[in-house]
């Protein structure tokens, strides 16, 4: 960061809670939760109707597929145009989203 600041302030307060991803169809991202021992732990609220995803201004629908897996944008073939599935791993440092 301080070779890319180029002498000049840096703050992540803008982004707050956004985060954009620039997917191609077929790619996925791997999301992994922050775990700080006796300070910090991910909780997952495992229910489709706690969940939205937005692309662009559209908001969509979460459907629980299997436990933990989730589709949206569905479509008349009964897939989904996203997919989201948290993966606990051991609750610390391979717990993550894909």
């Amino acid at each position: 960061m301080n070779y890319l600041k180029n002498g000049k302030d840096v703050s992540f307060d803008g982004i707050q809670r956004d985060i954009y991803y620039l997917l191609d169809e077929g790619s996925s991202v791997k999301d992994y939760m922050g775990y700080v021992e006796g300070d910090y732990n991910f909780d997952f609220v495992s229910q489709a109707d706690r969940l939205q995803m937005k692309v662009g201004e559209q908001e969509l629908v979460a459907t629980e597929i299997t436990e933990n897996k989730y589709g949206f944008g569905a479509r008349a073939d009964g897939t989904y145009d996203y997919e989201l599935e948290y993966k606990p791993g051991n609750r610390q440092d391979e717990e993550h989203f894909v």
